[in-house]
This record gives structure tokens, sequence and C-alpha cells, in this order.
């Protein structure tokens, strides 16, 4: 910020038309002018937005570009492909790693196959990004991302978490929510991986080792486990699963956009305008029709109570009458 001033007033200076007849720095000048710089730097809410709606489709692109890929160089080739093809250079396209042809998914290597004149970068890319802003820091991080090395882990489509499988085990039997005992947690590792490593009949195995004797109970337990395991395994991998889960996902991305949508509304527009006059007229119309119910509620309740006064000093005069007689 003092830089820029700095620079300001040295122009202001050669310029021949600054009028100083002190030395020194206003204090409100030098305020106002912090003030506009920040104005320059911080994001508005929308624009915050905007860059979060970014960096979750570079995401995206990143996640698709490894699951419908089968080898490490093709994951890579889509990976690059995916923030490359978002640069808004309409003098220096980028387009190197998209598919060419007709049938490319990029409007620049379709226009060039159908030999058309490729349009404007800024009305086609959906995620658009600036080159000389960005591409000196997103440059070493998606090398790093789209290492043939780290890339041709992924080509099984396997967890990169080996030890995930053994992890659930272990949590299953002793939650990481509560505090255990260290015997407790002990016990529950050794029963883990002794079921990581021999499935269901794994404390079998521990138990004879111990000159123990496996009941039957435990017996039908460990089967009854492992046909569990298999069932859960084979239900997984079935297409109304996959299909339910893709669905589900599909839900609650709409469900996040619409809030998102919600929230820069909320934002842009501001606090909400004052009802209008006929809503003011409504407002009151219903006040008063509940009102007046409640008013009605009230007179029967009163009439209701005088006719039971009537009622009881009837039934005490002919009661003293009676005695009377």
């Amino acid at each position: 910020m003092l830089h820029r001033y700095e620079r300001w007033r040295q122009e202001h200076i050669a310029s021949g038309e600054c009028i100083i007849n002190f030395e020194g720095t206003s204090e409100l000048i030098g305020g106002k002018g912090g003030r506009s710089a920040l104005e320059s730097i911080l994001p508005a809410p929308q624009d915050a937005l905007h860059h979060h709606e970014s960096i979750r489709k570079l995401q995206m692109y990143y996640s698709r570009a490894i699951r419908r890929a089968k080898t490490a160089e093709e994951m890579r080739r889509n990976i690059l492909a995916s923030v490359y093809h978002g640069y808004l250079t309409d003098d220096l396209p980028q387009h190197q790693f998209c598919v060419p042809g007709p049938d490319s998914w990029c409007f620049f290597k379709r226009s060039i196959g159908e030999h058309f004149y490729p349009t404007e970068h800024r009305k086609r890319v959906h995620t658009p990004l600036n080159y000389d802003l960005l591409h000196r820091y997103l440059k070493p991080i998606y090398d790093r991302l789209a290492s043939l090395q780290l890339l041709r882990k992924c080509e099984l489509k396997t967890t990169q978490n080996l030890n995930e499988s053994f992890h659930h085990s272990a949590w299953s039997r002793c939650s990481k929510k509560n505090f255990h005992s260290l015997k407790r947690v002990e016990f529950a590792l050794i029963s883990a991986a002794a079921e990581f490593n021999s499935g269901s009949f794994g404390l079998k195995t521990v138990k004879q080792s111990l000159g123990l004797r496996e009941g039957e109970h435990g017996q039908r337990l460990g089967a009854a486990t492992l046909k569990k395991r298999l069932y859960k395994s084979t239900l997984v991998e079935q297409k109304k699963a996959k299909k339910r889960k893709k669905m589900t996902a599909a839900a609650r991305e709409k469900a996040r956009l619409e809030k998102e949508a919600e929230e820069g509304k909320k934002s842009v527009s501001g606090p909400a305008p004052p009802p209008l006059l006929s809503d003011m007229q409504d407002i009151v119309f219903e006040h008063a029709r509940k009102t007046s119910k409640y008013i009605k509620t009230i007179k029967s309740l009163f009439r209701l109570e005088s006719f039971i006064q009537q009622h009881l000093n009837a039934q005490n005069a002919e009661t003293l009458r009676f005695l009377d007689d």
C-alpha cells in the first residue's frame, strides 16, 4: 500500500500540477489510499462464491479424469487438459492436451476439426481461469498431481490407503469417539488383526495357541459373520447399489448448489425490502380474523358460564324452597 502511494506521489510531483505547501503525509489521504488498495485485493462475496465454484469444478474434473482413464498416461493427459482448457487465452490457446477431432469435447479442437474459426474463450469456457495470474501457482500443483508415479497407483481404481479396511475393523470394535482403556484398545487391535489376516475364524487360531477350545456358538458366529461380509461385498457391486449411490450423490450436489445460489442471492441483494401495503393489509386482516375467532370463543365461554350460574341459582332456590316447606 505504501509502495503504491509513493509511486503515485512521485508521478504527481513530476507532472508539475502539484501545489504542495507542506512536508509529510496526510493521515486522511493515507487511510483512504489503504482502503482503496484493500478493496482492489479483497474479493466481494459473489467473487468468493465464484472462486469456490471454480475450485470445486477443478476437483471434479480431476477425479473424473482418473475414473474414466485406464492408463497413467491417459490420466495425466486428461488432468492437464482439465486445467489448461480453462485458461482464457485467445491470443495463445492452451489446448495442446485436449482431445483432437470434430467429435472432441473441447470447442477449440472441435472447431479446428470442422474447419471453423473458434469463438472467444470467455463465451465457451465454463471454468474461466486467468493464465497470467494463476498458471505460476497451478503448474507446480498439477505437476505433482499428474505425476506418473502417483497415477500408476490409481490404475487399479482401488483405495490409496491400504490400511483403511484394517482401521475400520479396529474402530468398529473400539470407537475412537469414546475413551477406552489400554487393555480394551489392545484387545480390539489384536482381534482386528486376526480377522484382517485370517478372516472371521482368525481368533480360532489364537485360542488354539492359548490352549482354548472353540465352542459351537463361536463357530456359528464366525460363519454368520463371514456370510454377512460376502453378502455386503456382493451387494455393493450390484448395478442397483451403484445407481442408488449416484442418485444420492446427485441429490446432495443439487441441494448444495441450491444452497449456494440462495446464499449468493442474499449476499448480492442485501436485506429483504419492507412489505408492500397490500402485504401489510393481508397481515392485518389475518390477525383480525384470528382475533375475532378468539373473541367469539371467549364470548361463548362467558355465555356458558352465565348459563351454569343461572342453573346453579335455580337449583339453590329450589333447595331453599324445599327446606322451607
